[in-house]
């Protein structure tokens, strides 16, 4: 694959996996992602759980989105989101391993985005684990009190060429988790990789 493909991909990647400079409370992954749902009708309007953990405060039932692009070269890396519930509630956590593919192997790897060992664990204030599950996995955790801080945390190791990305979601006081849907959403993001990498592919370069 040539360098400006490498590139083009690491660029796109990073603007659709990351919020970018969005950092105020109550922002949504339509904000973020323009166009998301015309492939993915209803994840526009999910919320996004802030980094500053008092902006997670007394999350109403609905669903919230989180996820993470770590480069090549971190090695292992661990995420984590504090927050509280407005109601004694339970929760359902998805979390999907976004892998990008090379179309063939380079220095013994086969995808520009992957991680290895991914895991989304929930603990409580006094810092006891309720649970966790690994990629692709949901997590269910019941009868969560309000008022109490919850700490979301994702851990892994970056395997892919250029790093590794994954998405979540987390269901507060619903009854359908999207653990099944968020497949879709990774064929989502690369289509639209693929398409911002035609686009970038055709753009003049310098001389």
């Amino acid at each position: 694959m040539k360098l400006q493909g490498l590139v083009s991909a690491l660029v796109l990647a990073a603007a659709i996996v990351l919020p970018g400079t969005a950092t105020a409370s109550n922002v949504s992954l339509g904000d973020t992602l323009p166009g998301i749902d015309r492939l993915l009708p209803g994840y526009g309007d999910l919320e996004i759980l802030h980094q500053k953990d008092s902006k997670n405060r007394n999350l109403d039932a609905g669903e919230y989105a989180f996820f993470g692009l770590h480069a090549a070269g971190t090695h292992g890396f661990f995420d984590d989101w504090s927050f509280t519930l407005d109601q004694n509630s339970g929760i359902s956590i998805s979390l999907l391993d976004i892998e990008i593919p090379l179309p063939g192997s380079v220095q013994g790897y086969s995808n520009l985005f992957d991680s290895k060992y991914l895991s989304v664990n929930l603990f409580n204030g006094a810092g006891q684990l309720l649970g966790s599950t690994g990629e692709n996995g949901v997590l269910e955790v019941n009868n969560l009190l309000a008022g109490e801080w919850y700490t979301l945390t994702v851990s892994g190791k970056v395997n892919g060429l250029l790093g590794s990305a994954y998405f979540g979601t987390m269901l507060v006081g619903t009854e359908i988790p999207l653990g099944d849907s968020l497949p879709l959403f990774a064929s989502a993001l690369v289509v639209l990789a693929l398409r911002g990498r035609k686009w970038l592919d055709r753009q003049p370069t310098a001389a």
